[in-house]
């Protein structure tokens, strides 16, 4: 809602100061849930035109309110990959410059034709790898910030000893909070499954880096044996976060269905999460334990996120 309220406010201004025409909004990777159902009214207020392209159904709840709506059968691919390849088709000549985007948002399994796009481009694993964690360092000490200048330089600047160097300092700090938190994993296991429980609230250092979301999703990637059913949870304040290959929002309202007075409410898709009241903290885990392990134990699950 709060990037629909900009936009809304951006184009309107460019309206009445330049006489511009509303302009085609494409949400990639992003829009086809129930959250998004009040930033696409907004924008349908305005005779906004909206399309989406992401994996999966788009919700019942929001499907009314997008104009067109294209399924990649791919439910692996990320959000930048998506939105690079519409870049490139909306302008061709932008092409050789994005060669490398989809291959440095993979944090592991890059896709072949991605990674060979970006070697063709001059960009190898490691540097790719380097990119990926520069990128996400800066965009958390900048969160509130411009990042447009330091991300270009980083993505497309000549100064790869630069990219390294953040990439160095965001490798160390990253595994300093791992082996910080390692201790304080708590191992549950549902039907044969190790559940490892996080919580992120107690046992990390708030605000610093790196954030909740890529903490746990190393201690996924660590946690993961191959073709071992595994998974990361990590409790927050009144957030639940899922690394599992589940669907996450079948999880919360699962746990809506056990827990009404808990507030729960799910949020996002492959990287979802779980709101609830802080009072349920400790029955919305427990349910969201057994809820996760009895679906993987019986092979309830949807593709990995890569």
């Amino acid at each position: 809602m709060d990037d629909a309220t900009k936009d809304v406010s951006d184009l309107l201004q460019a309206s009445q100061r330049h006489d511009e025409n509303r302009p085609l909004v494409v949400l990639a990777g992003v829009g086809r849930t129930r959250e998004s159902r009040d930033a696409l009214d907004l924008l349908d207020t305005y005779d906004v035109p909206r399309a989406v392209v992401d994996t999966g159904k788009a919700d019942a709840t929001v499907a009314d309110a997008i104009d067109a709506f294209l399924t990649v059968d791919d439910e692996t691919v990320t959000a930048a990959a998506l939105a690079a390849n519409v870049a490139a088709v909306v302008n061709g000549d932008v092409y050789d410059d994005l060669r490398h985007l989809p291959a440095v948002s993979y944090w592991e399994a890059t896709p072949e034709r991605y990674a060979d796009l970006a070697s063709e481009a001059g960009y190898d694993d490691e540097t790719a790898a380097d990119l990926r964690g520069a990128v996400a360092m800066q965009a958390h000490y900048q969160t509130y910030e411009d990042k447009r200048e330091i991300v270009q330089d980083l993505l497309w600047g000549d100064d790869s000893a630069f990219a390294a160097h953040v990439a160095s300092q965001f490798r160390a700090r990253l595994d300093e909070e791992l082996d910080t938190v390692d201790s304080h994993v708590e191992v549950r296991t549902i039907g044969g499954v190790p559940i490892h429980v996080v919580d992120v609230e107690a046992f990390t250092h708030r605000y610093d880096f790196p954030p909740s979301d890529l903490l746990l999703d190393a201690l996924y990637r660590d946690a993961r044996d191959e073709g071992a059913p595994v998974s990361v949870v990590g409790l927050d304040e009144d957030e639940l976060h899922v690394r599992a290959s589940v669907d996450v929002q079948a999880v919360g309202g699962a746990l809506a269905d056990e827990l009404p007075e808990a507030g729960v409410r799910p949020r996002g898709t492959r990287d979802g999460y779980v709101e609830f009241l802080r009072g349920e903290r400790d029955a919305v885990l427990d349910a969201a334990v057994d809820e996760v392990g009895d679906r993987l134990a019986a092979g309830v699950e949807a593709p990995t996120r890569d």
